[in-house]
């Protein structure tokens, strides 16, 4: 009677195993939190604060994987930023009123630290970025366009908010990679919630 259960014993705990890694494994993992985009007006136009899961970035850029083991504060170094900033204007861009495009300016990279309660702490790279209206240029209609990180990493997605002096940021959307289209769909922003 033993060798008959045996080999069914050992073939039931193999199919467990494998259902187990299939169903159990990737079901288990939380993915990171997405980008988010901060944007705002300031006496001389439009800021841009630009936060990016370093993780996620490292998949996209890989140079920037040169600063996982660098503690949270951490300034970008030059020659990084450079590339950084190289990156962005590949994957991001803002057009205003009528759909001119506006010229962003990186003026800080840092490496932050952030915490959600699925993935727990986790790095990030913050970019602020600066562009400048021309005098009575308008800011809306506007269109933003962002696929960094999005064209490697097809689940990433980024929220956009817009942060008006006196209040808090307001959510006003977010981009998502179109696997019908094969790109992220740029966000439009009718007018200052």
């Amino acid at each position: 009677m033993w060798p008959l259960i045996r080999p069914f014993s050992a073939g039931l705990v193999l199919v467990a195993a494998v259902v187990a890694g299939i169903w159990g494994g990737p079901a288990l993992a939380h993915p990171l939190p997405g980008s988010t985009l901060t944007l705002g007006r300031d006496a001389d136009g439009l800021s841009l604060t630009l936060a990016i899961p370093l993780q996620d970035l490292a998949l996209a850029l890989p140079p920037i994987s040169a600063l996982r083991d660098a503690p949270p504060g951490t300034a970008i170094d030059p020659a990084l930023a450079q590339v950084l900033a190289a990156y962005l204007a590949q994957h991001l861009s803002l057009s205003l009123g009528e759909h001119s495009a506006l010229a962003l300016v990186a003026t800080n990279s840092v490496l932050a630290q952030a915490e959600t309660p699925d993935v727990g702490p986790y790095d990030l790279i913050v970019v602020d970025l600066d562009g400048a209206l021309r005098p009575g240029q308008a800011v809306f209609p506007m269109a933003v366009r962002f696929d960094a990180v999005l064209h490697e990493v097809r689940n990433h997605t980024a929220t956009v908010y817009w942060q008006a002096p006196d209040a808090g940021p307001v959510a006003v959307g977010r981009i998502r990679f179109d696997a019908d289209l094969g790109a992220a769909t740029p966000l439009g922003i009718a007018a200052a919630p």
